[in-house]
């Protein structure tokens, strides 16, 4: 039975003087990342320049123009789509404000090579999925007319990043680094059902003479919002506003009983739940001490900080309670519009 395999070695093995070319390591330590293979056959076509770009069509002479539809710029090439053009830099600018992006005339390919050393595995995982999120929003808004929302490809990232990572897969026998592993993922199961809540919490000040809001939303690992909060209260700086907000949801995710994830754009709060709070005002310091005993006493609440970008359904809640437009329905709104927030 002929194969390109055996054709391969055969040549190989009758001409000794054969060297293979230099990038066959890198194609080697590509298809070995830890990735879904949908994603790992995405990077693949991304590295061969064989996305459907308008560029790329144009050439083929599929299109009348390479015009890029979302922006209108002269040329949608493919690191113009994942990378430059204004909707998929703003989702770059909010999970990895200072990574170097490469010119624009370079190889998405040798730009991934170039970087894998001076980033962590998880990052570089979590590049080729917002890569294949930027790609997937820009069809559903050419074929499906759908809004090109930077924070819904941020959140919609982040989903699936999570529960790429919570699939449960043998350990590797490999004792290379992380960047050189291949993928260990041999199971079909589906992932365990016993995810974690997430819960996003975000505070809104606007003056000392107006209420301050905090908004709490709970959802799956799947994006589906099944509770929440929202109360306006008086305070004097926006960072009481943050501990407030942090307060709620972790009191919430004590009332569930059951492993829950709290998550805060403020940094500096959750550093605070770490570290030495004592230089804080005193009104954030009664707060956050309270919410260090609910943490100790309750393992199963984690604290994790995310990018503003990813905490906008928090967002959106506590601003519009402050506006007094916020719906009696807003639970459900949230969960009918998952795909929009």
């Amino acid at each position: 039975m002929f194969s390109v395999k055996t054709a391969y070695h055969a040549f190989h093995k009758e001409n000794t003087n054969f060297q293979p070319t230099g990038s066959a390591d890198k194609w080697k330590w590509m298809w070995g990342l830890n990735l879904p293979p949908k994603l790992k056959f995405f990077i693949w076509r991304c590295s061969r320049n064989g996305l459907a770009t308008k560029a790329r069509l144009f050439h083929r002479k599929c299109a009348p123009n390479p015009t890029c539809q979302v922006c209108n710029n002269p040329n949608e090439s493919l690191l113009h789509c994942l990378l430059y053009c204004p909707h998929a830099n703003e989702a770059w600018s909010s999970i990895f404000p200072s990574l170097p992006l490469p010119p624009q005339d370079s190889a998405f390919f040798d730009w991934i090579w170039d970087i894998k050393d001076a980033i962590s595995h998880e990052a570089l995982i979590h590049i080729v999925f917002l890569c294949w999120n930027i790609w997937k929003a820009r069809n559903e808004r050419t074929f499906k007319n759908r809004v090109l929302w930077p924070p819904n490809v941020c959140l919609q990232t982040f989903r699936e990043r999570t529960e790429w990572s919570s699939i449960p897969r043998p350990p590797s026998t490999n004792d290379a680094s992380p960047t050189q592993l291949r993928g260990t993922h041999t199971s079909t199961n589906p992932p365990p059902s016993n995810h974690p809540l997430m819960i996003h919490c975000d505070g809104s000040f606007i003056s000392d003479s107006q209420p301050a809001t905090y908004g709490v939303v709970t959802s799956n690992h799947h994006g589906q919002v099944s509770d929440g909060r929202a109360e306006t209260f008086l305070c004097s700086t926006p960072i009481e506003a943050e501990a407030k907000a942090h307060l709620e949801g972790i009191k919430l995710a004590q009332e569930y009983g059951t492993e829950c994830t709290v998550f805060s754009d403020c940094q500096d709060l959750v550093k605070a739940l770490e570290k030495d709070y004592s230089g804080w005002p005193w009104r954030c310091a009664a707060g956050i001490g309270l919410m260090i005993n609910i943490l100790r006493n309750n393992p199963f609440i984690k604290v994790n900080q995310v990018p503003r970008a990813l905490n906008v359904r928090a967002d959106w809640v506590a601003r519009s309670k402050a506006r007094s437009t916020l719906p009696v329905n807003w639970i459900s709104i949230l969960d009918l519009k998952s795909d929009l927030l």
